[in-house]
């Protein structure tokens, strides 16, 4: 997907607009990358996993020899935003809410010799949401306990301030949440300076776990 501000034919591909990081709506080629504790586990685009237009990005634990809490990583580095403050918003949708334990939404920052982590994750058979705290737990949000049926659609997302490592606020399913007083995960050691963004699928039993993601956003957060 490219940005295009103005009212004018262009005769060159316009890059996005200050302050957008990633916008993936899961049309072009597939760049991300992905690991998982299953031989087939795998994330590619396709037109069943489409929430707009022709693809998403459909993922599975595999069914090489499914398992309960097999896991599927998928990753991607982005840039680390000018102000420190980052939004990492996405639509994932469970076609069988049954095979699924977890989905993950993870922003993981590396500088000054650490890597930091913040995190949003839904149970969807509990249900429950939470957030990843500063002691490596996932702490219950209340009002994320929202049951959803199977082929519905949600929007995950976290703010961050990367520069004082805290969170701003999260969002799961409409239902927004003031994390403000929250600091992220010390994760531990690591070397350079960059971000990544993750998408986490775990299985709940002995079946591949499938969950389609789209229109995948990170951008600079504006106080309004």
């Amino acid at each position: 997907m490219r940005d295009h501000l103005g009212v004018f034919n262009v005769s060159s591909d316009l890059k996005f607009a200050k302050g957008i990081l990633l916008l993936d709506d899961c049309e072009g080629t597939f760049t991300w990358s992905f690991t998982g504790t299953d031989a087939n586990a795998a994330a590619s685009f396709a037109a069943a996993a489409a929430f707009m237009g022709t693809n998403g990005m459909l993922a599975t634990t595999g069914d090489d020899s499914p398992a309960e809490d097999d896991t599927l990583q998928i990753v991607k580095y982005v840039e680390v935003p000018e102000s420190g403050l980052v939004v990492f918003r996405v639509k994932f949708g469970l076609p069988d809410v049954s095979i699924v334990k977890g989905v993950n939404v993870l922003i993981n920052i590396h500088r000054d010799s650490k890597v930091y982590a913040a995190g949003l994750l839904y149970l969807p058979d509990t249900p429950g949401g939470y957030y990843l705290g500063d002691d490596g737990g996932y702490h219950e949000v209340a009002a994320w306990a929202n049951a959803v049926p199977d082929h519905a659609w949600q929007m995950a997302e976290i703010v961050v301030d990367i520069n004082d490592l805290k969170y701003i606020s999260g969002l799961l399913n409409g239902v927004p949440a003031d994390l403000s007083a929250m600091a992220v995960y010390d994760g531990g050691v690591s070397a350079g300076r960059f971000m990544t963004i993750g998408l986490n699928v775990t299985a709940a039993g002995a079946a591949a776990a499938i969950v389609y993601f789209d229109n995948i956003y990170v951008g600079e957060f504006l106080h309004i």
